[in-house]
């Protein structure tokens, strides 16, 4: 079982070991590594580097401990908990707004809202004539055109396709 890092004083710590771990981990997973935590290991490197000059004894457990503790207990404290579940719950009232103006809005997509861009047919035309030529080549490849040594599905698919681009609304 391998020892706790930070129960270690830093002069036999090696920052640079514990990253490279963490970015063999985050290849072995194909995980992309954000720019911010780039610079959070060249902070720690600068760190470790300054650290072993200054103070190379220096316990980090010991030292980050009761800053630690402190900001646990304000994050953690049932005031802040409370404070929390407060803003929240005043957003219950804007969340069922708006639940119940989507639900209005997708059970009458006609009714406020002009007509969808897709659901304007300025091309008909063109998508019948595309259509029209995906008949033709689909017919004509089933019946033995040159193509015939690709098997009968994919005239099936361009016939398919073709009546659909026709008839459709």
């Amino acid at each position: 079982m391998c020892e706790p890092i930070f129960e270690k004083p830093l002069k036999d710590i090696s920052f640079g070991q514990v990253l490279m771990r963490l970015f063999q981990t985050a290849r072995r997973f194909n995980m992309e590594v954000q720019p911010q935590l780039v610079l959070l290991q060249k902070t720690l490197l600068n760190i470790e580097g300054l650290g072993r000059q200054l103070y190379p004894d220096l316990d980090l457990w010991n030292t980050a401990q009761p800053f630690l503790e402190r900001w646990m207990r304000e994050r953690m404290s049932p005031k802040t908990m409370l404070g929390n579940l407060h803003s929240q719950m005043e957003q219950l009232p804007h969340l069922a707004n708006m639940t119940r103006d989507l639900l209005e809005r997708m059970s009458q997509p006609h009714a406020k809202d002009p007509e969808p861009p897709w659901r304007k047919r300025k091309d008909d035309w063109f998508l019948r004539l595309l259509g029209g030529a995906h008949l033709v080549g689909g017919v004509m490849l089933a019946i033995g055109g040159p193509l015939n040594q690709l098997g009968h599905w994919p005239a099936g698919i361009m016939v398919a396709v073709g009546v659909y681009l026709i008839v459709r609304r």
